[in-house]
């Protein structure tokens, strides 16, 4: 009940300084009841903000890349689509020095993931590897989100492009993912 109670203080608070300051820097993913509902209004907020290019809507996805810092190292938003934090990784691990996935140690519970820019890009866009000689091929991996540990359609967010060496079959048969709540 204590934790329970702890969440329903942090959204209040979320939403609280929201509406009577300005926008946060960074927002608890997990705080929003609607966390899809939040996320198409990033993607509706960058398609508006590229109205001089044409974008549409129908024409945009979300791209979202882990950052090298926490969540207490975050005092002014992107120029450009949001911060998110409160997303714990299981199943996998992070390697903060290579920015990538990981083997996570034996019985290690989720770990939070560092904080998560989310933006949007044109579809066409989102699938081109950026231009570049002698570098290392990283591969990606669509790692799900799930609102809770139950992992179902109902439960699904969105998923995260995370960097690995790996082929991202080797993650799925990991089953990781990314977990709102740990609870």
């Amino acid at each position: 009940m204590g934790l329970w109670y702890d969440e329903v203080l942090t959204r209040y608070k979320q939403l609280d300084t929201w509406t009577k300051e300005d926008r946060p820097p960074k927002f608890w993913l997990t705080g929003f009841y609607n966390p899809q509902g939040f996320l198409t209004s990033v993607r509706q907020e960058v398609t508006r903000g590229h109205k001089a290019e044409n974008w549409a809507l129908d024409d945009v996805v979300l791209k979202t890349e882990v950052q090298k810092f926490e969540k207490g190292e975050v005092d002014r938003p992107p120029s450009e689509g949001v911060y998110i934090f409160g997303l714990y990784l299981e199943g996998a691990g992070w390697d903060k020095a290579r920015q990538r996935l990981k083997d996570p140690l034996p019985k290690e519970p989720p770990r939070e993931l560092p904080v998560l820019y989310v933006t949007a890009v044109q579809m066409d866009d989102g699938k081109k590897q950026p231009a570049g000689r002698n570098k290392q091929v990283v591969n990606k991996f669509d790692c799900p989100v799930y609102k809770y540990p139950r992992r179902n359609d109902i439960n699904w967010v969105f998923d995260v492009q995370l960097n690995c060496e790996e082929e991202k079959h080797f993650w799925q048969l990991r089953g990781a993912c990314l977990l709102c709540s740990v609870d």
